[in-house]
């Protein structure tokens, strides 16, 4: 299972890959044995040529994983400038609503404590 979710492991794959190519000899004949023995150096190209295009595919692996990183980027950042804006749109609500409440909480108060000798007298 890969280390993000639809991603393999790379170290997983790149064993897998090394670990087919070495089964695939040892699965030879002695003759063919023999042939590899000698030629070592194909079977050097080969696993080159596997682990080349494997590491490619990797390679396209992460860039895909750096676009989808990108784009969330991207979409947190519009995010927290939406909640900025609401932020501030919010604070000035607030200051216009204290504002216009103020004649009224300043009316409630001067009228409270004579209300409240009229009814104790």
């Amino acid at each position: 299972m890969g280390l993000i979710k639809g991603f393999s492991d790379p170290e997983d794959e790149l064993y897998d890959a090394v670990y087919r190519e070495v089964a695939s000899l040892r699965r030879a004949p002695d003759s063919e044995k023999q042939t590899f023995a000698n030629d070592d150096l194909e079977a050097l190209r080969r696993m080159a040529g596997s682990s080349v295009l494997e590491i490619d595919r990797l390679v396209g692996e992460l860039q895909t994983i750096r676009d989808l990183l990108e784009t969330e980027r991207e979409r947190v950042q519009r995010e927290l400038d939406e909640y900025a804006h609401l932020s501030q749109a919010s604070l000035q609500s607030t200051k216009v609503i204290i504002e216009g409440l103020a004649p009224w909480m300043r009316a409630l108060a001067s009228a409270s404590p004579s209300a409240g000798a009229a009814q104790t007298g």
